[in-house]
């Protein structure tokens, strides 16, 4: 497949969180990428292939196909991410100069350039943010106390589950890569456990979701505060991207 000039892969574990931006794509061209999609077209002024990955580590094995395939000049990672810090509210974003996984130790980076210019977008689009690091986990985590005690431990300040897996396939590629992770729980809220009820794609099981709320009634409770975390999360997503495509003119 022939690649478009200078064309930007945008990744995204679920479409939950990007589909405000995949109605924006102009002449979309959808096609299965490794379990995952991809969406290609025109995007804000730009060539974008947008790919959902799923969740956890498959992202890196839908990511080595969206480099073989498409061959992007560039890999912008953003989806949402749980706060370890109290200072971070829903719907800010952080900046992952650095992205760990915790087993067996291991440290990436997001490209200074790229940076740099999410900084200036997030700015522009008045969307507060701060420049920290990232973990990648293996599974999601509900309790405060646990997001609390990740933070400390690894001294990082947004958990997710996939920017490891997509960086060491930009690093072995030699792609410039950034990470941006929007808050969607911070780490005083409580959420349900989704991993046991939601598919890779996030889509709840209907009868697993009916089964694990009559075990644990009170994890309703937390819904209403985790879907406001993810319309915030979501809403600021769609203008950083926006703003950032239109920023940038070069790769550093």
């Amino acid at each position: 497949m022939d690649a478009h000039p200078r064309l930007i892969g945008i990744l995204a574990a679920l479409p939950f969180e990007i589909q405000e931006v995949l109605r924006e794509v102009e002449g979309d061209r959808r096609s299965e990428l490794g379990g995952g999609w991809a969406v290609e077209g025109r995007l804000w002024g730009k060539d974008v292939v947008v790919v959902i990955t799923g969740i956890g580590r498959r992202s890196g094995e839908v990511t080595s196909l969206l480099v073989r395939e498409y061959k992007p000049e560039l890999l912008l990672s953003c989806g949402f991410g749980g706060g370890t810090v109290g200072s971070l509210r829903r719907g800010e974003a952080v900046i992952c100069h650095g992205i760990l996984r915790p087993e067996p130790e291991g440290e990436l980076f997001s490209n200074n350039h790229l940076s740099l210019l999410a900084a200036r977008a997030l700015a522009l689009s008045g969307i507060s943010f701060s420049w920290g690091r990232g973990l990648t986990v293996p599974r999601f985590i509900s309790e405060p106390r646990e997001k609390v005690a990740l933070g400390e431990k690894y001294g990082v300040q947004v958990l997710e589950m996939e920017n490891f897996w997509e960086a060491e396939v930009a690093s072995s590629h030699q792609i410039p890569f950034v990470a941006i992770r929007f808050i969607s729980d911070t780490s005083r809220d409580k959420s349900p456990h989704f991993e046991q009820f939601a598919d890779p794609w996030g889509n709840w099981l209907a009868g697993r979701a009916t089964r694990y709320f009559a075990r644990h009634p009170l994890s309703l409770l937390a819904l209403p505060g985790v879907f406001r975390g993810s319309w915030k999360a979501r809403r600021n997503l769609k203008l950083f991207l926006k703003a950032y495509l239109k920023e940038l003119d070069e790769v550093g």
